[in-house]
């Protein structure tokens, strides 16, 4: 059984998956060693209006500030969630399928979050899913109980989907290092917990 990650990130237009939408979809898939096989990024186009009344004020803002509504408002020939949810399945079915993985875990910081929206919105993606999820955040938090500091700066600008999907790979792979150096490899922790 080959193992692999599927590190998501999605941008919405706040908390609720039913009452909000996704504005961007990142997408990284790794080998149980942190190592890419291949990158997906889609803007979506949203539902509603990109408004204050359509999201909170916090929201627009951190999405302003990011430069993601200016991509938006940019972009040409956005697509809805339902069509990116029929080519983004149809790419990890041909990748899962060409790297041998038969047992990919949905992967990111508080992806429950993200597993939310995509169950609701994105069912032949989430068809694709092991059941079980590999939180970074667990691990962070787990670092500073610990008192082990990891330096891991935050990739620029935050909240953009491919950005906060690479600060968790790198802080993965950092935390990671000693394992591997000691030939604990991940698959080895998997079987353990």
């Amino acid at each position: 059984m080959s193992k692999a990650f599927c590190w998501v990130d999605l941008e919405t237009t706040g908390l609720s998956y039913i009452a909000d939408d996704v504005l961007e979809i990142g997408i990284v898939i790794t080998d149980f060693h942190f190592r890419p096989k291949v990158n997906i990024h889609r803007l979506v186009k949203p539902e509603r209006l990109l408004q204050v009344p359509y999201m909170e004020q916090v929201v627009f803002d951190m999405h302003e500030a990011s430069g993601l509504l200016e991509a938006l408002n940019g972009a040409n020939l956005l697509r809805s969630i339902h069509e990116l949810d029929v080519e983004i399945s149809d790419i990890l079915r041909r990748v899962f399928e060409e790297e041998g993985f038969d047992c990919v875990m949905l992967a990111g910081n508080t992806v429950h979050f993200d597993k939310g929206f995509i169950d609701a919105w994105m069912p032949l993606t989430a068809a694709l899913m092991h059941y079980r999820l590999f939180d970074v955040r667990t691990l962070q938090t787990f670092a500073e109980i610990c008192g082990t500091e990891i330096d891991n700066p935050k990739v620029q600008p935050e909240h953009r989907s491919m950005n906060d999907i690479n600060t968790s790979l790198n802080f993965m792979r950092k935390f990671y290092m000693p394992f591997e150096e000691t030939s604990l490899h991940a698959e080895h922790l998997v079987k353990i917990l």
